[in-house]
């Protein structure tokens, strides 16, 4: 049947055997451009009806030849377009009962590329989002990917109401990071790696990505460039807990773990079930330590919130409940040691803060420069960091108490102001 006739059966609302005609020329290989656009078209107008009449089901089938268009050419925008609008109203239809038709149709599109820079894709991806419940969502979120998106969907937007929207690419990141994390994939995660950094390099005021860059580069057994990417990180979420939980996790000696972790339980929560891995951790930590007032009153603090939320006590938990140990200690929070921990761990995040790539030169009117350099002790207590670039960096003494002689250390220090020439140097 030729394009002709195939377009005067649409026009005479037989649209679906059009469809059926369209469909098989496709797949013979006997169809040109205009039959593929207009097989899109009909595509569309065909799902369009069948969510009309609540025919969710039937959605699926046209959604499974959308495989017919995975080779369009990326400038045929309004096959594209097509597609994505007809997903785009089908998910609006699609609630907590329906999941399971969204997990098909999910399945069926993922071999299609469609176009990420269209305003398409991104009312359809934020339609999907909305799928709070959705197990799937971050499996969604990435296969849409960071990068190629539309050039709004990198910036903040505000609602009606005045309030500010995270950047669309820093909410798939988040949920991209997430699923890598669970799945644990290492070869996706090193692939994802570098188009994290790129969206973190381009755009330095979203929050999230040195954070999730810190988990995945943990993921692949990259510690140290873990911890290298998350100190910068603390300084700007230092008064959150988690970010210093996440630094004790990334550290295998039991002293500098307690250190982290007493941070973090000095920053606090405004909701104490938040604290409770922390708690767990510090209890099986100054177990081993046999400090065992301390671990006891981190147990004891463990069920009071597991049982303030009605959350079941754990078998772990109620097997220490029941150790000799456990029940021959009194509770005792060493308050005195806690505020120690807390400030050598805020110390030490200060001095091995590593320096931005791009450093400034010594000479530019910044009243701080950054350094890098193995540290020399003196027998006095103080030390310096000698940096090829600006020379020798002084160390106090409450500073240097932390390090060890010859540590290759990173961080910023202050310039001396001339007061004669108004000038740092």
């Amino acid at each position: 049947m030729s394009y002709t006739e195939i377009i005067q059966l649409k026009n005479l609302g037989r649209i679906e055997e059009a469809y059926l005609v369209a469909k098989e020329q496709i797949e013979s290989g006997d169809a040109d451009m205009n039959l593929i656009r207009t097989f899109a078209l009909m595509s569309k107008q065909m799902i369009m009806q069948y969510l009309v009449d609540k025919q969710l089901k039937d959605c699926l089938k046209i959604f499974a030849n959308y495989s017919l268009l995975a080779d369009v050419p990326a400038e045929e925008s309004g096959v594209y377009s097509n597609m994505t609008d007809s997903l785009r109203e089908f998910v609006k239809q699609i609630n907590q009962d329906t999941f399971s038709l969204w997990d098909d149709c999910f399945q069926k599109i993922q071999s299609i590329p469609l176009q990420r820079a269209g305003k398409g894709f991104t009312f359809f991806v934020k339609s999907v989002l909305k799928l709070k419940d959705w197990q799937g969502l971050n499996a969604f979120a990435y296969w849409c990917g960071i990068e190629g998106l539309h050039a709004e969907d990198y910036e903040p937007y505000k609602m009606d109401n005045g309030k500010s929207i995270m950047a669309l690419a820093e909410q798939l990141s988040i949920k991209a990071a997430k699923y890598l994390l669970e799945t644990n994939d290492h070869d996706s995660i090193l692939t994802f790696i570098p188009q994290l950094e790129n969206l973190y390099h381009t755009h330095p005021r979203y929050t999230y990505p040195p954070y999730f860059l810190t988990k995945l580069y943990a993921a692949v057994g990259q510690t140290d460039k873990a911890i290298a990417i998350l100190l910068p990180f603390i300084r700007k979420k230092s008064n959150d807990f988690w970010v210093w939980q996440l630094m004790a996790e990334l550290h295998d000696e039991m002293d500098t773990q307690i250190m982290y972790y007493c941070k973090a339980i000095d920053c606090g929560s405004r909701k104490q079930e938040m604290l409770v891995s922390v708690y767990a951790q510090l209890a099986n930590l100054f177990h081993r330590k046999q400090n065992y007032p301390m671990a006891r009153w981190f147990v004891d603090e463990c069920c009071k919130v597991r049982q303030h939320n009605g959350w079941s006590i754990s078998a772990e938990l109620q097997h220490i409940t029941r150790e000799a140990w456990y029940r021959n200690t009194t509770a005792q929070y060493d308050k005195a040691f806690v505020s120690d921990q807390t400030k050598k761990a805020e110390q030490i995040a200060h001095i091995t803060s590593k320096a931005p790539r791009n450093r400034p030169h010594p000479n530019k009117q910044e009243p701080t420069v950054s350094f890098t350099g193995k540290i020399q002790l003196n027998a006095k207590g103080f030390g310096f960091v000698h940096d090829i670039t600006i020379g020798d960096v002084f160390i106090p003494q409450y500073l240097a108490n932390q390090l060890a002689h010859g540590v290759e250390v990173n961080g910023m220090a202050c310039k001396r102001f001339d007061k004669s020439k108004a000038i740092f140097k």
